[in-house]
């Protein structure tokens, strides 16, 4: 069997048909289909058709040189194309601004299905585990601690006597 001839794509510039051993091969100018105007031929076919005016090598250029500048892609220059906006940054939703804080609390990632109720909830456990011990009893805080200013606000000057009045 004899191997397939090198192919090489033509311009039709009248209605043609070649017959080779490896099969035939149509042209037509007023062809719709791309496929009819722009034909491969077998590479020993070409020079009948080119002496015959019937086809005219292709320009080389790339597949996606659609306005025949030489350069694939569209015809308006880099500095002529308007530019896109910048993206605003999106404001962070609840659940993400809670996701985040779960993250920086426990070096990991809350579980992909929770709530921003749930991980609130986390939280708050492991703050609580952090001022009661494993009895269930409030942990010593040392004095001078935020923790214990905010346990004990006598300490800090804030009691009964300095609560704003309420109106009955």
């Amino acid at each position: 069997m004899p191997k397939f001839p090198d192919m090489e794509t033509v311009e039709a510039l009248e209605a043609f048909t070649v017959t080779s051993p490896y099969g035939q091969f149509h042209g037509d100018p007023d062809s719709p289909k791309e496929e009819s105007r722009f034909p491969k031929v077998p590479v020993d076919a070409l020079d009948e058709l080119f002496r015959a005016k019937k086809a005219k090598p292709t320009t080389d250029k790339p597949q996606l040189d659609h306005d025949g500048d030489g350069k694939a892609g569209g015809s308006k220059p880099k500095a002529k194309r308007a530019a896109k906006p910048a993206k605003a940054e999106k404001p962070a939703s609840p659940l993400a601004a809670a996701r985040k804080a779960y993250h920086a609390m426990f070096g990991k990632n809350p579980g992909p299905r929770w709530s921003v109720e749930q991980i609130e909830a986390k939280m708050a456990e492991a703050d609580l585990a952090q001022v009661l011990g494993e009895d269930g009893e409030p942990l010593e805080i040392p004095e001078g601690d935020l923790a214990h200013d905010l346990a004990n606000p006598s300490s800090i000057g804030v009691g009964a006597d300095d609560a704003p009045p309420t109106s009955e």
